[in-house]
């Protein structure tokens, strides 16, 4: 688990020095999208695995820590964008109650694998999926507005 923990951290600190520069220039519905479909594959890579091989575990952790890598600054940049001007703040406020979601989260995935399985994983995927979607979507919705 230990091992799991740290590729995680470190992934995504070189991912975020090295990758998210990278994609500067790529417009945030596509950056949101490609990051929802890593994240895709990671959860998919996770309900794959029937090892206890630390090598898959860290492998298909680096696939994961990378998709997070980018969606979360996205993430919080669409909501900057979002959110009107004078709710901003209380905005950007209440999304950081996204850390209780952290911190909570070891409890209640170690609590759904051991009650459902792998099968967490397909949801999670499909959820990640769904979120690339919408944003397309959006985007088709967003452009038929704009050419009107």
């Amino acid at each position: 688990m230990t091992v799991i923990l740290v590729t995680n951290a470190v992934t995504v600190l070189i991912a975020q020095v090295y990758l998210v520069p990278l994609l500067t220039n790529t417009p945030l519905d596509k950056r949101i999208t490609f990051g929802a479909i890593i994240f895709t594959v990671s959860q998919i890579l996770f309900w794959c695995n029937d090892t206890t091989s630390g090598l898959w575990w860290g492998l298909v952790t680096i696939v994961f820590s990378i998709a997070e890598a980018i969606l979360l600054p996205n993430l919080s940049i669409l909501l900057d964008r979002l959110a009107p001007e004078r709710y901003r703040g209380a905005y950007l406020g209440a999304s950081t109650l996204a850390v209780l979601g952290l911190s909570l989260g070891p409890f209640v995935g170690g609590a759904l694998l051991e009650w459902r399985g792998k099968g967490v994983f397909i949801v999670m995927a499909l959820l990640c999926l769904g979120i690339a979607v919408l944003m397309l979507i959006n985007k088709f919705k967003i452009n038929l507005r704009l050419d009107k």
